[in-house]
């Protein structure tokens, strides 16, 4: 039987309403604590072992609300982000995946971010828990690559990361 893999997300609140981002160690930029599922893994056991792994702070099942899912498009898998509301005692640290974390408003999200990550924490907040946002996967290209513009050095690391991994691709042998 084939594993269908998906990716999830939790997007943390404090009491002043500021969601939790990390910055990410091998491309430096903001996003959403979360990432690919394992096998037979849930959503939400996904999301709680993804911001453990990202942010040193372990949630509960419970906890998390469903905020948005994002409909697998071409070759993208599905997403799901979920929302919740951490304790004053809930502290992040740096972990292997991160390099940094931080509180924000969303009038005052860091740099660099990319314009799909943006876009789903303003979708996610914007919720505060109530209806589930359901769309397509689908990233507009053209609102990203007016977003990098404005970040060079996150465009620069993003084009060598893509390169460097396209030239140490192993060949497809034809037997």
């Amino acid at each position: 039987m084939k594993y269908s893999k998906f990716s999830a997300h939790v997007l943390g609140f404090n009491a002043n309403g500021q969601c939790l981002l990390v910055k990410r160690r091998d491309i430096p930029v903001w996003v959403i604590p979360g990432g690919q599922s394992e096998p037979k893994e849930t959503p939400k056991e996904t999301a709680l072992r993804e911001f453990w792994e990202e942010t040193g702070i372990r949630l509960k099942e419970k906890n998390l609300t469903l905020a948005a899912y994002y409909l697998p498009h071409n070759n993208q898998i599905a997403k799901y982000t979920f929302i919740c509301r951490l304790k004053p005692a809930c502290k992040p640290i740096k972990t292997s995946e991160s390099s940094a974390f931080g509180f924000f408003s969303l009038d005052n999200l860091p740099h660099p971010i990319t314009f799909y990550e943006k876009q789903r924490v303003y979708e996610a907040s914007g919720k505060h828990f109530g209806d589930i946002i359901i769309r397509s996967n689908a990233v507009n290209i053209i609102k990203e690559l007016i977003n990098l513009l404005s970040h060079p050095l996150l465009l620069l690391c993003l084009l060598f990361r893509y390169f460097y991994f396209k030239k140490i691709k192993p060949n497809k042998s034809k037997y």
